[in-house]
């Protein structure tokens, strides 16, 4: 089958005149595209925008629900309180941490007087340090605290939340009755120590002649005398410069001695030495009981056997005892 040149020039024509309608209908197509694209970027914007701010004003009536909440709580309206926090807690879970590191940045902020006080030099701070060494604490608090006439005073600061009973409201008589069930029958001085370190005071209850009188007199019983017969200024000092059995712990002792061995039948010149080592642990109790355990172990598994006053193994040997003067 043959052809004419006259009918390829025909048909080069045409296919030439469909190229440029097919790429403008493309660039159409990518121009639509880029203009929808674009609206729906301008509309995620906008509604992104507006949830930040609805956010924000859900954290600020949190906050104004929390804060209306402390101050009913300080009031002594629990109820009130509690449909506050729910109130804040629905709008933003963590809303008590938000206010916490919000008060945290405003305190953090330096004032004009912190940066002032940040100017004074070291030197005029340490000439400022008082020596308290030679100073009777137990007076000077006993003083300050007269004036108020409590134990402690309700703290000033209002961001500390306070409920409708503190502390300072306990009478003085009962606190000195809560220290004698922690001194208990243990004698556990250390704690009233420890006690003694919370505020001025505790620092005083826990020095009230009472308590160390009875301390002494779980120790010494009759024969206790008074502080100022053996030349104590209270009974305090007594109790921790008078010689006494310790109640905290256990006393070990150690023995160790050299045993010959019977001679060899072989070698009647050859006699074994065999080296003797043992404990002897003893646990004293307040109200005169005293553990005796003697056993080869080491300490590390021998002291929790002694922790009960009524031992379960049958090595450990339980009596009592009485203290005489500085003898037992």
């Amino acid at each position: 089958m043959s052809t004419t040149p006259g009918g390829d020039e025909e048909s080069d024509e045409e296919s030439s005149s469909s190229c440029p309608t097919a790429s403008q209908s493309n660039e159409t197509l990518l121009e639509e595209f880029r203009t929808t694209w674009q609206k729906e970027l301008q509309q995620g914007t906008k509604d992104l925008e507006s949830l930040n701010l609805s956010c924000d004003g859900d954290e600020a009536i949190a906050r104004k629900h929390f804060l209306q909440g402390t101050e009913y709580e300080k009031m002594g309206k629990v109820f009130d309180a509690i449909r506050h926090y729910r109130r804040a807690v629905q709008l933003v879970p963590d809303i008590e941490s938000r206010v916490f590191l919000a008060q945290q940045d405003e305190d953090a902020a330096p004032t004009v007087e912190q940066e002032e006080a940040d100017d004074v030099p070291e030197d005029a701070e340490d000439v400022e340090e008082e020596d308290l060494s030679a100073v009777d604490l137990a007076l000077r608090f006993q003083n300050a605290l007269g004036r108020c006439g409590k134990v402690c005073d309700r703290p000033t600061d209002e961001r500390v939340l306070q409920t409708s009973r503190h502390i300072s409201d306990v009478p003085t008589e009962i606190i000195l009755y809560i220290f004698k069930w922690v001194i208990s029958r243990d004698l556990d001085t250390r704690s009233l120590e420890a006690l003694s370190g919370v505020c001025k005071g505790f620092y005083i209850c826990a020095r009230d002649p009472e308590l160390w009188r009875l301390a002494c007199s779980k120790i010494w019983g009759v024969s206790v005398g008074s502080p100022r017969a053996m030349g104590y200024i209270s009974w305090r000092q007594m109790f921790q410069e008078r010689h006494r059995v310790n109640f905290h712990g256990c006393y070990i002792s150690k023995t160790s001695y050299l045993r010959y061995g019977e001679n060899s039948f072989q070698d009647q010149f050859y006699r074994p030495v065999h080296l003797i080592v043992y404990y002897r642990y003893i646990r004293f109790f307040p109200e005169g009981r005293v553990l005796m355990l003697t056993t080869p172990d080491e300490p590390i598994n021998c002291i929790g056997k002694l922790r009960n006053r009524c031992p379960q193994k049958k090595e450990v040997l339980a009596g009592d005892f009485e203290l005489h003067g500085e003898s037992i």
